[in-house]
């Protein structure tokens, strides 16, 4: 089965996906081991690449929650940093846009605990070369600055290698587009100087606040007019980066 079809198979399990999201899971399935048979999932309120997985003795974790009634395969609610598993109990661990949104502490258990689970591999998509200290907002309840998406962390090759230091990559993929960048001292002169946030769609991740952002002043304005022009014109780039990781002692 192609990978495309694999996509379609999540078609009536989840909300509508826009054709960069069917790209992203396309990748994902096509970056699956052929030599694994137990596989962990990191995540799965969505089911969107649960479906994907089916192929596998799937194990799922999300953190607390309702689970959904349409999922038949094991659930399990944990934290990624403590993971409820013996050492190398599964032979691939698949954490998909989860990592970014990790606190540094999490994180880094995070990653330990899928190396200390992970029999023989680890697939791993982040968001590719993010900035995401230019796409904030700001609660104006509680003044809370964080990126809009609630991503903390920028992540390349070299971070990916760096946080699984046991593993060796296999391949690299990368999934979707998006626009470039403008410098970082137009964002920082739209937001610091201009008042120019990017709205809390999903309401402050701190106080959990809806009351929506105030207006940018003048110099806010022309610096967010500058920015969008500047990023239509940059070169666009990947949205997503994929890596398969597999353990360098087997």
């Amino acid at each position: 089965m192609g990978a495309m079809e694999h996509v379609g198979e999540i078609a009536d399990t989840t909300i509508e996906l826009t054709d960069r999201e069917r790209e992203r899971l396309a990748r994902t399935a096509e970056m699956l081991p052929a030599d694994a048979a137990t596989c962990l999932e990191i995540g799965f309120k969505d089911q969107r690449v649960s479906s994907i997985l089916a192929r596998y003795d799937l194990v799922s974790i999300d953190l607390p929650g309702e689970a959904p009634a349409s999922i038949t395969h094991p659930l399990a609610f944990a934290t990624i940093a403590a993971l409820p598993f013996r050492d190398q109990s599964f032979d691939l661990a698949v954490c998909t846009e989860v990592l970014e949104h990790l606190e540094d502490d999490v994180l880094e258990d995070g990653v330990a605990e899928l190396a200390r689970v992970s029999r023989r591999h680890v697939l791993v998509s982040v968001p590719n070369r993010q900035r995401v200290w230019n796409e904030l907002s700001k609660c104006p309840s509680c003044g809370y600055v964080v990126n809009a998406m609630g991503h903390l962390h920028h992540f390349d090759e070299a971070r990916l290698e760096q946080l699984f230091p046991a593993f060796r990559p296999v391949r690299y993929a990368m999934a979707g587009s998006t626009e470039g960048y403008a410098p970082d001292w137009l964002y920082w002169l739209r937001t610091r100087v201009g008042n120019a946030w990017h709205p809390c769609t999903w309401g402050c991740f701190r106080c959990g606040s809806t009351t929506p952002s105030p207006p940018p002043n003048l110099i806010g304005k022309l610096a967010q007019r500058i920015v969008w022009r500047w990023e239509a014109r940059a070169p666009r780039r990947p949205a997503f980066l994929f890596v398969l990781l597999e353990r360098k002692d087997v």
